[in-house]
Formats: structure tokens, C-alpha cells, sequence
């Protein structure tokens, strides 16, 4: 997904029977294994696996794709992708097409290769449209225990709220399998919440929630919860350098273009060291905050060579430092 496209990949590999049933509800679908695709030996395609089930008693592949744009190359893609699988793995395909968003008309859930007016095949597809749901079908299945599709509550008709997100999390919690894949399920469950609310006000929601629940430590030591704020750390850096090289066109001179950049890095730089040492130090000072409002670019790339393996007080002390302008 882009973002969406690993959100969901992360989601469908951790509970793949709940995507299967999601999809194929009109019929007993059981999850065997990952089909794996050998890039290696294979030329690259966009999907690298598979799920392999059994549907109605008969072995096949599963293709679950996911998109937040309309794609008028749907239908070729899903047919390209399956035909590859079927070469590969001798194995009868069904494609999926999960639509997250609404944005314009997507296309019909079949796809002619044509040869003039000769139709030499024909490849049909299931389309899903989640923001056409309501967010009561999705808890509902969560209450069920197939808790894989909650994170996707908040991309429904009436989902995108801080209750019905609050409530998805809720959900969660009390079917999970584990602890852990609690957690990993309301770090996703944030992810795409921020979508709706906001990157930092879901970044602080997944915090909150799981903090209240009495599982603190369990943040610092998942590996999803990390590679998100990593994740953001990036998307913040680009997005100060976007907005610096948009607030330099409107200057329209090389001194205007010059401080839009640097001043729009800097607040991305801001932003990602507020969230990053957030996510490590649980909550910052007022101190903290004031000096971290207050460096400049210098000190909080500094910041950020560093703030995996200095102490608080080390990396005050950077944001501090003589780099200020």
C-alpha cells in the first residue's frame, strides 16, 4: 500500500484465515500456507506471494490486493498476476480487490483480452469496497474472533471516529490471540487511523489506549510499533522538505526559496523527533518540548543520528548545544 498496500500485506500475513473468510464468504475456505513467489528466478511482479487455501474442497491461490486510487489497469493486473501464479504453482487463482477509499468509479470485476471483436479470455474478480461499509460489520466479525479486519474500521462509512476507533481497539483486546498480537493489532489499527485524525493524534491514541490497559512495556518492545515511528520519521523529513520547496515557490526569490526550505525541514525534523522520542522515552518534559520547539535544523538532525543510543539527558543536551541559529 504505498503505506495502505504494507498495512494491509502486514495484516493479511498475521491472520490470514480472517482475510480468506472476509473475502470468501459464500463458501468453506481453509488457509494452508503462503505461496511464495522466487524473485530470484523470476521476473519481478508487484505481488511476491500467494495465500494457498482450500475453497470448496479444491486447493488453489488466493491474490488479495489492495488499492486507495481508482486503477483502470485493475482487471490486467489481477489477470497478469494470476496467470503467473497458475504457471508457477499449477494451481487455480482468485483475485481479490479490496478498495479502501472512494475516489472515483472503480472499475467493472471483469477483465477481456480481446482480440478486435474476438474475446479470446475473460478474467473475473471479487471487489470489495470498504468505505461502503459500516463500521458495526467489521466489529461484529471481531466480536466473532476475526479480529484481522478491525484495523480497517476506521476507512468504513462511520468508522473514521475516535469511539468507533476507540471501540475497534476494545474489540481487539478482548479477542486477540496474545498480547502481543493485540498490540500489533492497534499499531496497525493507528496506522490507519491516521488516515482520518492525523498522524500524531493516532500515534498518541495507540500510546494512551495501550498505556491504559496496563501493557506499557509491550510498546517499546514491538518491532511494528518501532518500524512505524521509523516510518513517520521519514515521511516527516520529506514532508519538511515538500513544504520548504513549496513555501520557496511562493516567495518567488532565492533568498524566499531558500528559507521556505530550511524552515520547512526544520518543522518536519520537529515533528519526527517529538514523535520518535515520544515512542522511546514515553513522554517528554515541558523542557523537553520547549527545546525541541526551539532547535533548529543542525541540532535536530543530531538529534536523529542519535536518539536510538543516547540517554534523555544526552540528547537534551545535543538539542541544546551551540547549533542553535
Amino acid at each position: 500500500m504505498g503505506e495502505p498496500d504494507q498495512t494491509l500485506k502486514r495484516l493479511i500475513q498475521m491472520r490470514p484465515q480472517d482475510w480468506l473468510t472476509f473475502a470468501l464468504p459464500d463458501g468453506q475456505v481453509e488457509y494452508l500456507d503462503i505461496a511464495q513467489i522466487e524473485l530470484a528466478t523470476e521476473a519481478p511482479m508487484q505481488v511476491d506471494s500467494f495465500l494457498r487455501a482450500r475453497y470448496q474442497g479444491v486447493e488453489c491461490l488466493v491474490d488479495i490486493e489492495a488499492q486507495t486510487e481508482t486503477d483502470a489497469t485493475m482487471g490486467r493486473r489481477l489477470y497478469t498476476y494470476a496467470a503467473r501464479g497458475n504457471a508457477l504453482f499449477d494451481l487455480p487463482v482468485i483475485s481479490v480487490v479490496i478498495w479502501l477509499e472512494r475516489h472515483g468509479r472503480i472499475p467493472p470485476a471483469s477483465y477481456e483480452v480481446r482480440v478486435g471483436d474476438y474475446v479470446s479470455g475473460v478474467w473475473n474478480f471479487k471487489s470489495i469496497e470498504i468505505y461502503q461499509l459500516q463500521a458495526a460489520s467489521l466489529l461484529t466479525l471481531g466480536e466473532h474472533g476475526i479480529v484481522g479486519l478491525l484495523p480497517l474500521v476506521p476507512l468504513t462509512q462511520d468508522g473514521g471516529t475516535t469511539e468507533k476507533i476507540e471501540l475497534a481497539g476494545r474489540v481487539a483486546k478482548e479477542h486477540a490471540s496474545s498480547q502481543e498480537e493485540w498490540v500489533a493489532l492497534v499499531t496497525l489499527l493507528g496506522i490507519v487511523a491516521s488516515r482520518r485524525i492525523g498522524r500524531e493524534q493516532a500515534s498518541a491514541w495507540v500510546r494512551r489506549f495501550i498505556m491504559s490497559q496496563g501493557f506499557q512495556g509491550l510498546i517499546e518492545s514491538s518491532p511494528l510499533y518501532q518500524k512505524w515511528a521509523e516510518e513517520w520519521l521519514a515521511q516527516g523529513i520529506e514532508k519538511g522538505r515538500e513544504e520548504g520547496r513549496e513555501e520557496g515557490r511562493e516567495e518567488g526569490r532565492e533568498e524566499g526559496r531558500e528559507e521556505g526550505r530550511e524552515e520547512g525541514v526544520a518543522e518536519g525534523l520537529r515533528e519526527s523527533v517529538q514523535i520518535v522520542m515520544r515512542a522511546r522515552f514515553k513522554s517528554l518534559t515541558p523542557e523537553v518540548e520547549q527545546a525541541i520547539a526551539q532547535a533548529n535544523r543542525a541540532a535536530l538532525e543530531s538529534v536523529l543520528e542519535h536518539i536510538s543510543d543516547e540517554s534523555l539527558e544526552q540528547l537534551r543536551a545535543r538539542l541544546e548545544a551551540p547549533t542553535r541559529q
